[in-house]
C-alpha cells in the first residue's frame, strides 16, 4: 500500500472544504460574521434558507414583522422608527395625546432613556437586511398573489395588487419598493374589481423551463423572499430599499428552489 503524506492530505481537506462551502451554503454578502456560522450550523445538506436572527422580516401575508429586534410589531413600526418617533414607537399615543403633553414626557428622564434606546434600536436593524415575504399563491390578508410560468418572456410572472401609486425606477411590491437585478422587470396595470379600481403589477422573474416547472408544480407552499437593504421610508406603511438577493422558498421545508 502506497504511503500518502500529511501536506497531501491537508491539501485535500483543504479543497473538500472550499468546495462544500461554495456547493452547499447559500450566503448573502449582506450577512455579518455571526450570521453566517449561525447558517453554518443549520444547513445540513441542499440548499436551504434560514433568516438572520436579528433581521428585519416582513410577511406580507399576516401584516406583521419577524425577526429577533422586531418581533411582534407592525410594518408602521419600522416608520416610527426610522423617525425616531418614540411615543408612536411604544404605543402611548392614548397617554399623551397632546403636543404639550408629549413634548413634557419627551424632556423627562424617562423620555430621554427610552429616546435614547430607540436610536440604539434603529442603529442595530439598519446593521442587517431586510426580508419581503410573498405567498405565491391564494388569498392572503393584504394580497391575492398569483404566480404562472410565461413561455414567451421565459420568465415566471407573479402577479399582485400594490395598493398605493406606481413608482418609476423601482420594482413595485406590496408595502416595498426597491432597486434590484436589471434582469427582473415588471408590468404594472390597472385591475377592475367590483367595479373598484386597484394598482397592480406582475413581476417578471428570469427562470429556465426546467426550475419553473418545479416552482409550478409545488406554487402552494412556495414564498417569495425579497432581501434587502433598507434606505427609507415613503409612508407608514411604504419602504424603500435596494434589493440584494431574489429567493422562492418551500415555506415547510426552507428548501430553495431559485435564487438570483
Amino acid at each position: 500500500m502506497k504511503k500518502v503524506s500529511f501536506v497531501t492530505i491537508v491539501i485535500l481537506s483543504i479543497v473538500f472544504m472550499q468546495t462544500f462551502a461554495q456547493d452547499k451554503i447559500p450566503i448573502s454578502a449582506s450577512m455579518n460574521e455571526s450570521t453566517i456560522i449561525d447558517t453554518l450550523k443549520k444547513v445540513q445538506g441542499g440548499d436551504t434558507f434560514h433568516f438572520p436572527r436579528n433581521a428585519g422580516i416582513i410577511y406580507n401575508d399576516k401584516g406583521r414583522l419577524g425577526g429577533w429586534l422586531m418581533r411582534g410589531k407592525t410594518l408602521p413600526s419600522v416608520y416610527d422608527l426610522m423617525n425616531l418617533d418614540v411615543v408612536q414607537f411604544n404605543d402611548l399615543n392614548s397617554k399623551y395625546d397632546t403636543e404639550l403633553k408629549r413634548k413634557v414626557f419627551l424632556e423627562s428622564e424617562e423620555g430621554i432613556e427610552m429616546s435614547k434606546r430607540l436610536k440604539a434600536l434603529k442603529g442595530q436593524v439598519l446593521k442587517y437586511p431586510f426580508y419581503f415575504v410573498l405567498p405565491l399563491s391564494g388569498y392572503t390578508t393584504n394580497n391575492t398573489a398569483h404566480a404562472e410560468y410565461n413561455l414567451k418572456t421565459k420568465t415566471l410572472d407573479i402577479e399582485f395588487r400594490t395598493n398605493y401609486s406606481y413608482y418609476a425606477g423601482f420594482i413595485n411590491f406590496p408595502s416595498l419598493i426597491v432597486k434590484c437585478h436589471p434582469s427582473i422587470t415588471q408590468k404594472p396595470f390597472y385591475n377592475i374589481i367590483s367595479g373598484h379600481k386597484y394598482n397592480s403589477n406582475i413581476v417578471k422573474i428570469p427562470m429556465t423551463e426546467k426550475v419553473a416547472i418545479k416552482v409550478e408544480d409545488n406554487i402552494k407552499t412556495l414564498n417569495l423572499i425579497v432581501e434587502f437593504k433598507l434606505q427609507q421610508v415613503k409612508g407608514p406603511r411604504l419602504l424603500q430599499g435596494i434589493s440584494t438577493k431574489f429567493f422562492i422558498v418551500d415555506k415547510a421545508t426552507n428548501e430553495i428552489y431559485f435564487s438570483l
